[in-house]
């Protein structure tokens, strides 16, 4: 009782300060799209036989997102308008390139990046899927970085001769279950981890590729950046400013490295906090993993968290996976998840029918005038 009375109150606290709205605005984040994990069922099966994941991981489902999916996802949004006639918006934040696993192998990191990516695995009819939503402002993605791997971090532990990695690696997959001394890097989920300074110089290097093959894949260049898993250091900020990032994603616990094998952490949950650089922070506000937790349960926890958002004139900010809109591992996964993104847009509507639908980037630009 204590508990959920205490999750409450923090519910409510963290969506005081910041930087408040006349209308009622609702963000759906997406995180993970363009980056790959499982290429199949057969995949996901052999993984856990050999302990490289879990059984019973929600990212068990997730792949990267197929045309088809782009297609089934984009008739829910279209499906829904707001108070100004506009379709729903989903931000998918894009990781715009992945792993060369033979050339890791052979001791070279070397990105493939989306474009060039979906060409080698013969998908290119996903990035014409990408740009028809980008035309239409229902699917308008913005930066998670390069790849969603630390790739220093995984060629360093491949070399030390670690073979649960190669054996990972061999399998085509990158982020296997890590114990011991290697436990910190989360699978080498977060992209942003470094150790030391020579890793941390190579990470400069890799935000500016990220954003400049951002600009080049999708003809546009990213205003908001979303740091992978919560992992990065204000050292890097200048780099997002310099190369036309205005907002950054700073939801909940910040994880900065230390540089020395450590990190410092922090919360930041101020909405629309400009920063000496000139670049917006917020935080996302509302999770909506219906896949996870079930649709009706999402939804009930999703709706209380935009109650509290609009209460204190906050946009609500939803976070959400890739894992739940995707078939790569199961068409039933996708559909599922769709049909919880379909129940909750019209719950939102029901209650509140003056809602207005903005992508990450109109709300980016929302502050900039305010401001």
């Amino acid at each position: 009782m204590l508990k959920k009375i205490a999750q409450k109150i923090w519910q409510e606290f963290k969506n005081i300060p910041g930087v408040t709205l006349n209308q009622k605005v609702i963000v759906l984040e997406v995180d993970d799209f363009g980056s790959h994990y499982l290429s199949s069922l057969q995949h996901k099966e052999g993984l856990i036989k050999m302990g490289a994941i879990s059984s019973k991981s929600a990212s068990n489902f997730d792949g990267l997102e197929t045309a088809d999916d782009l297609k089934s996802l984009f008739d829910v949004l279209n499906s829904h308008l707001d108070a100004e006639g506009k379709p729903f918006r989903l931000t998918p934040f894009v990781n715009i390139a992945n792993i060369d696993v033979d050339k890791l192998l052979a001791g070279e990191i070397s990105p493939i990046y989306f474009d060039d990516y979906l060409m080698k695995i013969g998908e290119t009819s996903l990035l014409e899927q990408y740009r028809k939503g980008i035309a239409s402002g229902i699917f308008v993605p913005q930066s998670h970085g390069r790849e969603h791997v630390a790739t220093h971090c995984l060629l360093e532990a491949f070399q030390s001769g670690n073979e649960k990695v190669k054996s990972a690696l061999l399998e085509n997959f990158y982020h296997p279950k890590l114990k011991s001394d290697l436990a910190k890097y989360k699978s080498f989920r977060p992209g942003f981890y470094f150790d030391n300074h020579k890793q941390k110089e190579y990470l400069n290097e890799v935000i500016k590729s990220a954003l400049t093959h951002f600009n080049r894949i999708f003809g546009y260049q990213a205003t908001v950046f979303c740091p992978q898993n919560g992992v990065f250091h204000t050292d890097f900020k200048p780099i997002l400013n310099q190369l036309g990032v205005h907002s950054i994603v700073e939801s909940g616990v910040r994880y900065a490295p230390d540089g020395s094998g450590g990190v410092n952490s922090y919360r930041n949950y101020v909405m629309g906090k400009r920063d000496s650089l000139g670049l917006f922070s917020y935080s996302r506000n509302v999770t909506f993993e219906p896949n996870k937790f079930g649709a009706k349960n999402a939804i009930i926890t999703a709706m209380r968290q935009i109650d509290s958002a609009f209460r204190w004139n906050k946009p609500a900010v939803l976070a959400s996976h890739r894992s739940n809109f995707t078939s790569r591992v199961s068409l039933e996964n996708r559909d599922k998840g769709l049909d919880g993104l379909d129940l909750m847009i019209k719950a939102v509507k029901k209650k509140y029918p003056d809602v207005i639908f903005m992508s990450s980037g109109e709300l980016s630009n929302y502050w900039g005038k305010r401001q």
